[in-house]
C-alpha cells in the first residue's frame, strides 16, 4: 500500500472516529434512526479495532481494576432485576470501553484532545443552525424558561458537551498561542451554548481548568517551591469548601438559584438510598433498576413521574455515585472508587515528571467526570455519553504512559549499571 492510500485510509478512520464521538451521546432522533446508527456503530468500532486487535488487548491489560469492573457489570447480567435491559447494555458497555481502548492505541492524548476540539467544534455548529433554521427541534420550554439543546435530546447533554468543549479550548488558547485563531471563536461559541442551555453545572465544568490551572504552573517549579505550592493550594482549597459547606443555603438560593432541597433531588435520593439498602452488596443489576418494581415505586413516588425523560423510558438518580450503587452495590462502587482514585495518581505523577499540557488535561478531565457526576448525571459506565469513552481511554492512556516512563528509566539504570 502506497502513502497515498494509507494517508487517505488514516483520513477515512479519522472521520469515522468523530462520527462515532458525535453519535456516542443521546440525540433527539427517531428511535428507528437510533438503531441503525447503532448498528453501524458496532461494525465500525470492531473494524477500527480489527485493524490493530493486539495492541488493544495489550492497552486493555495496562487497567486491571476498571477491568474487573466492566467485568463485574457484566457478571450482574445473573441477578438483574431486569435481566433482557441489562443484557442489550452490556454488548453497548464493552463497544464504547473498548473504543476508548482502541483511541489510546491509535492516537496520542494530544492527537485525542484535537479529536475532541474537532467533535465539539462540529456539535456546536449543527447545533447553532438547527436552533436558528428550526427551533421547534432545537429549543425546548423547561420550568417556564427557554432553553437550547441543540442536537440533544436535552438541554443539560448540550450544556455538558459544551462545557466540556469550552474547557479544552480554554486549556488550548493558552498552551496554543499559535492556534488562538481558531480557539478564542469556538471557545465563545461553547461558552455561548452553555448560556442558552442555561446548566450551571457546566459553568461549573468550565471553571475547573482556571482553578487548576496554578497546579500546571506548579509542576513546572522545583521540587521544593512546587511542595509549599501545593501545600498552599491544599488549604486554600479546604478554606474555600469550608467557607461553602458554612454557607451552603446561601450560595444554593441565592446564587445558585435552586432550593435546599437541589430542584427536589433530596426526596429521591432518599428513595434510592432506601431501595441500595435492600441490595446493598451487588445493587439491581448494569442498567436494571429504573425498569424494575423498585425503580417504578421511586418514579411514582418522586416528581420523576413528571420528567420529560421518564416518558422516554428512561431515568437516573442525578447521582453518578448513587446510580452506580444502584446497579453494582457497594461492591461496584467501590471498584469505581479505587479506579478513578488510580487514575488521578497516575495523572498526578505524569504531570509532575512530563510537565505536559496533555496531562494537565487530563487532570481536568476527570475534575470534570467528578464534577458532573455528583451534580447531574451518571457518565460512569454509560452506553450513551461521550463521557466513558473519554474516562475509559484517560484510564487507559495514563497507565500507559506511566508504564513507558517506568520502562524507560530501568533501561537508563541498566545502561547506567553497566557503564558503571
Amino acid at each position: 500500500m502506497n502513502n497515498k492510500s494509507k494517508e487517505f485510509l488514516n483520513k477515512i478512520e479519522t472521520v469515522s472516529v468523530v462520527i462515532l464521538l458525535i453519535s456516542s451521546d443521546i440525540l433527539n432522533i427517531p428511535s428507528s434512526l437510533n438503531i441503525i446508527i447503532n448498528l453501524i456503530s458496532y461494525g465500525i468500532v470492531f473494524l477500527l479495532i480489527g485493524r490493530q486487535w493486539k495492541r488493544v488487548a495489550y492497552v486493555l491489560t495496562k487497567e486491571k481494576v476498571l477491568l474487573v469492573l466492566v467485568g463485574f457489570a457484566c457478571l450482574s447480567f445473573f441477578w438483574s432485576a431486569t435481566p433482557s435491559e441489562t443484557f442489550t447494555q452490556i454488548r453497548a458497555l464493552v463497544r464504547t470501553t473498548l473504543f476508548g481502548a482502541y483511541l489510546t492505541t491509535r492516537y496520542t492524548m494530544r492527537q485525542q484532545m484535537n479529536l475532541m476540539c474537532w467533535t465539539i467544534a462540529l456539535i456546536a455548529i449543527i447545533s447553532t443552525i438547527i436552533c436558528i433554521v428550526n427551533p421547534s427541534y432545537g429549543i425546548s420550554i423547561t420550568n417556564n424558561v427557554t432553553t437550547w439543546q441543540g442536537i440533544y435530546a436535552h438541554k443539560q447533554y448540550l450544556g455538558r458537551s459544551m462545557g466540556l468543549g469550552a474547557s479544552l479550548f480554554l486549556i488550548n488558547i493558552f498552551s496554543q498561542p499559535q492556534k488562538r485563531w481558531v480557539n478564542i471563536p469556538f471557545f465563545l461559541l461553547t461558552f455561548s451554548l452553555i448560556v442558552l442551555s442555561t446548566s450551571r453545572t457546566s459553568l461549573l465544568v468550565l471553571l475547573l481548568p482556571i482553578l487548576l490551572f496554578p497546579l500546571y504552573k506548579v509542576a513546572k517549579k522545583q521540587s521544593t517551591v512546587r511542595i509549599v505550592f501545593l501545600l498552599t493550594i491544599l488549604l486554600i482549597s479546604i478554606a474555600t469548601a469550608a467557607l461553602v459547606i458554612s454557607n451552603l443555603e446561601t450560595i444554593v438560593v441565592d446564587i445558585l438559584g435552586k432550593d435546599i432541597e437541589f430542584n427536589g433531588r433530596v426526596p429521591l435520593w432518599t428513595l434510592v438510598i432506601e431501595k441500595v439498602s435492600q441490595r446493598p452488596l451487588l445493587g439491581y443489576g448494569y442498567a436494571g433498576f429504573w425498569m424494575s418494581d423498585a425503580g417504578s415505586y421511586i418514579i411514582k413516588n418522586t416528581w420523576a413521574a413528571f420528567d420529560e425523560m421518564t416518558s422516554q423510558g428512561k431515568f437516573h438518580a442525578h447521582n453518578g455515585f448513587l446510580e452506580i450503587t444502584l446497579e453494582l452495590g457497594l461492591i461496584g462502587l467501590t471498584l469505581l472508587i479505587i479506579d478513578m482514585f488510580l487514575v488521578i495518581q497516575r495523572i498526578i505523577k505524569l504531570l509532575i515528571s512530563t510537565q505536559t499540557v496533555e496531562s494537565f488535561w487530563m487532570l481536568v478531565y476527570m475534575g470534570i467526570v467528578l464534577t458532573v457526576n455528583l451534580s447531574e448525571v451518571k457518565t460512569f459506565l454509560s452506553t450513551s455519553s461521550i463521557f466513558w469513552i473519554l474516562q475509559s481511554s484517560i484510564a487507559f492512556s495514563s497507565a500507559l504512559e506511566c508504564s513507558r516512563i517506568r520502562k524507560n528509566s530501568h533501561l537508563v539504570l541498566g545502561e547506567a549499571k553497566m557503564a558503571g
